[in-house]
């Protein structure tokens, strides 16, 4: 996937209820990672995104937060 892709600005972000504390955890700075989005994908939208970019799918009609949506590709 290349980050630097448009379509990645145009995908809605992630909303949490709350922040996640690892403040307890043996975690350094360096393990944690900053969770931008999740979203259900169908294995051939999986594939498309990789070869072509996520402008396949996120520049779609369908709802991406929808796990029952049919495919885009």
């Amino acid at each position: 996937m290349r980050s630097g892709d448009q379509a990645w600005a145009r995908v809605p972000a992630l909303a949490l209820p709350e922040a996640i504390d690892l403040a307890d955890s043996d975690a350094t700075p360096e393990d944690l990672v900053r969770i931008v989005g999740a979203y259900p994908i169908h294995a051939s939208e999986r594939e498309a995104i990789r070869s072509r970019g996520p402008a396949t799918v996120w520049d779609s009609r369908g709802d991406p937060y929808d796990p029952a949506r049919p495919a885009v590709v």
